[in-house]
């Protein structure tokens, strides 16, 4: 297993699952259910089955996460369209061009960054790695501001149960870590697409020229020898 995948499973996956984890399973006791009491298990077996289970949650919540809850309070930011620059990637690609007037981006449009993230993966893996940490924080913190605001919805069913301003304060606490996290996770988006497009420049002005001096590049040498 590689290191970036590693990096990937670990802060995209597996530590939101066990925050979403946690938050289901306190969801469950505050309707009048017994929650999940892995105790009961041998030490092994709770560690695997805590870990298998958060890694599990973390992937189910991570299509959930970007489509449903970033989407409702940055639509602009998500949206497909190969020409809009409202996207993260156009808003990263417009601050490029303010940031740096004399530099020429050239024909670059915001949906070039996937492809152009994918030539530096393979033209220069290492740099693809340090660039795509800033992706896979803004995905944790995604889902993390998420996990947040679902254990601030049990604190409210607490606080109505129980009728106790001390989970009212915890509920609301919850809900400004969550949206701190959220604008959080727009930065990180942000410089990850900045990174994407001034290592791109490297190697062309657009995409197709980055492409295609990518492609020389990756070309086996020629067999000189004569027969």
């Amino acid at each position: 297993m590689s290191i970036s995948l590693s990096i990937y499973d670990v802060f995209a996956n597996l530590l939101p699952g066990l925050l979403y984890l946690f938050a289901i399973n306190e969801f469950i006791k505050s309707v009048g259910y017994k929650g999940m009491d892995p105790s009961t298990l041998p030490a092994s077996a709770q560690t695997l089955g805590i870990l298998f289970i958060g890694y599990l949650l973390g992937h189910l919540f991570n299509a959930l996460t970007y489509n449903g809850w970033y989407m409702l309070f940055y639509r602009d930011s998500s949206l497909h369209d190969r020409n809009n620059m409202k996207s993260d990637s156009g808003k990263a690609l417009t601050s490029l061009r303010n940031q740096y007037p004399d530099l020429d981006f050239g024909t670059f449009l915001p949906r070039d960054s996937d492809v152009l993230f994918s030539a530096l993966q393979v033209s220069n893996k290492e740099l693809a790695d340090r660039i795509e940490i800033t992706r896979v924080t803004a995905i944790m913190m995604r889902n993390v501001s998420f996990g947040i605001f679902i254990f601030g919805m049990v604190q409210i069913i607490y606080a109505v149960r129980d009728a106790s301003l001390n989970h009212v304060w915890v509920a609301l606490a919850c809900i400004v870590a969550s949206r701190l996290a959220l604008r959080q996770t727009a930065r990180y988006y942000h410089w990850f697409f900045k990174e994407v497009f001034r290592a791109a420049l490297l190697y062309g002005k657009s995409l197709s020229e980055v492409v295609n001096k990518l492609r020389g590049e990756a070309k086996p040498a020629p067999n000189k020898s004569k027969k």
